[in-house]
């Protein structure tokens, strides 16, 4: 059995613990951090099948790696971790030409993962 004063410092213990792990996790939120990625979703999202290639890659860049004329990742020029899956309707056998038309763009998702070439 603890005695009192055991029983005492183990709460007090309990309760440092708790209050260093509350002061971690409570920090106040960035309105700016909120408003920038308001801004960079809406932007993401903007892009709409039947749009160019040209128009895509003002908001995006292409990801290293394998991708074909048809069918390629690409990342946010914002933040490279915000990618979306695009398929093209190919418009002529110049390779990545501005022309194509975006048929098919996925989601915006979030990928940690660098590809590089």
């Amino acid at each position: 059995m603890f005695t009192r004063a055991a029983f005492t410092v183990a709460l007090l213990m309990c309760l440092l613990v708790t209050a260093a792990f509350d002061g971690r996790q409570a920090k106040p939120r960035d309105a700016s951090h909120d408003a920038w990625v308001l801004v960079t979703a809406r932007l993401m999202e903007s892009i709409k099948p039947g749009m160019t290639r040209s128009d895509l890659l003002k908001v995006y860049a292409l990801q290293g790696g394998l991708s074909t004329d048809s069918r390629a990742t690409f990342v946010s020029r914002a933040c490279p971790y915000f990618k979306v899956d695009v398929e093209f309707t190919v418009t002529s056998t110049v390779p990545h030409n501005p022309n194509d038309i975006v048929a098919r763009i996925s989601r915006p998702y979030v990928d940690t993962r660098s590809i590089i070439d």
